[in-house]
């Protein structure tokens, strides 16, 4: 008999810009319908959040078992809401432990 409740965490997608073209016809940087990639078995922590005037600013961890393809350039989307990566993710590895791919999470919004 199972004792304690099954409880399915939402879903972690990467975020990555596709490419489209301006009023030039030059290439650029699009977010309009950005590259969507599951990232198996990955999670979200709580890390910090304050308050400066009308804005929360907050921050999370994000933990990807293995080596991600994650950048400092992608987004994270996660129950809804899409995350900046901030800085260059880092792959930990230990003795003892898995590999895990790093990444600390900003989002400011308006309170």
């Amino acid at each position: 008999m199972l004792l304690t409740a099954y409880r399915k965490l939402p879903s972690v997608y990467r975020l990555r810009a596709g490419s489209g073209t301006d009023s030039y016809g030059d290439p650029v940087e699009s977010w309009t319908t950005p590259e969507r990639v599951l990232l198996k078995g990955a999670i979200l922590q709580d890390a910090t959040s304050e308050e400066t005037g009308a804005i929360l600013h907050s921050q999370k961890l994000l933990l990807v078992p293995g080596k991600a393809d994650l950048t400092e350039a992608d987004r994270i989307e996660h129950d809804g809401d899409q995350w900046r990566v901030n800085g260059l993710p880092t792959v930990k590895t230990g003795l003892a432990s898995r590999t895990f791919t790093v990444a600390t999470l900003t989002r400011a919004e308006a309170t």
